[in-house]
């Protein structure tokens, strides 16, 4: 498990994760812990322009394109 750094330890589980999530768009694959959520709203990390782009164009996990 990975523990958010960045959250004051008074703060029991404030951020924690074990796991990542990749994004491919236009055949670039990005990665990105998954506390990256955690990150944003409570420390107001922006990730790269690129990454976040290809967060909000990407296929829904529900359509038959994302299987392929």
């Amino acid at each position: 498990w990975h523990t958010c750094e960045l959250c004051p330890p008074a703060i029991e589980r404030a951020g924690e994760g074990n796991g990542e999530i990749r994004i491919t768009k236009n055949g670039i694959t990005y990665a990105a812990p998954q506390l990256i959520w955690h990150y944003v709203t409570a420390h107001q990390y922006r990730p790269p322009q690129a990454f976040i782009d290809a967060v909000l164009n990407s296929l829904k996990v529900e359509t038959p394109e994302h299987s392929d």
